[in-house]
């Protein structure tokens, strides 16, 4: 590899179980590309859960982040970009794993192909028992994934290695959003002339418990915070963009539960 880049691993926790909690870390600490620091900003009050992170202390290359208060998942996710190093940023959540050759792979990409500022891959949906119950697959470039900002976010969000040059030229998570702070920030960094692209490869098993598919299907506020954030980004600037997203969120809020669930079984490739 002609450059051996710092990657920053932001990871924000908050009472994960401790068995997919060590699972996480075990998964970025084993990675066939080493040179990295892991920063979690833990908002956990649960022992075990603190106690869990806390064990791969004697890694060098973790960094673990507590406030007096509770800080919240956005505002960590900030917190995170605030004290990264990397010339690459890098998303992981507590409770998924990731493949070991994720970093390697992402890195050479990026590396060879300067005009790709972020950069997702695919993923396996596993549930509970970190059996494999699904997988969800994102366009590799192109107009296609153009199409999917109007459809759900065109990158996964724990799969998402994006440039140094993003956090230096200012642009950080939205906080004044609890839930869709990941398709705010796409479509900002779209808006602003950043490019994305996907990578064909699995790089994370993404949980999903028993019942989140309810959960989500049935969740009018995730709905309406999406909204929110395709009106706050809507630009003259890309007329056909910025309609197309605003006019697919209303479209979505009036879809019937039932279509909705199964547009994310299909979605997810759910094999149950």
């Amino acid at each position: 590899m002609a450059k051996e880049s710092l990657i920053s691993v932001v990871m924000a926790t908050y009472n994960d179980k401790p068995e997919y909690i060590h699972k996480s870390i075990d998964s970025i600490i084993n990675q066939t590309y080493g040179k990295f620091e892991l920063l979690i900003i833990d908002d956990s009050t649960d022992d075990e859960a603190r106690v869990t992170i806390d064990s791969f202390n004697s890694d060098s290359r973790v960094h673990i982040h507590r406030e007096n208060k509770k800080l919240g998942f956005v505002p960590s996710l900030n917190k995170g970009l605030s004290l990264s190093k990397g010339d690459y940023i890098a998303r992981m959540d507590g409770d998924d794993v990731a493949s070991l050759d994720r970093f390697e792979k992402q890195v050479e990409y990026l590396n060879s192909h300067p005009y790709t500022d972020i950069l997702g891959g695919q993923i396996n949906i596993i549930n509970e028992h970190g059996k494999i119950t699904g997988a969800r697959s994102y366009p590799l470039g192109g107009l296609k994934l153009l199409a999917f900002f109007a459809i759900r976010t065109p990158v996964a969000h724990p799969t998402v290695m994006f440039r140094r040059s993003i956090v230096d030229a200012g642009h950080i998570y939205d906080e004044s959003l609890i839930k869709a702070e990941d398709i705010d920030f796409w479509i900002r960094m779209y808006n602003e002339g950043y490019k994305f692209n996907n990578l064909p490869d699995t790089l994370v098993n993404f949980r999903v418990e028993s019942g989140f598919m309810e959960k989500r299907v049935t969740n009018h506020d995730q709905e309406a915070y999406v909204l929110k954030a395709r009106r706050n980004n809507f630009t003259w600037r890309r007329p056909i963009f910025s309609i197309a997203n605003l006019l697919m969120s209303y479209v979505r809020q009036w879809t019937p539960d039932s279509l909705k669930a199964k547009q994310y079984q299909q979605e997810n490739g759910n094999k149950n």
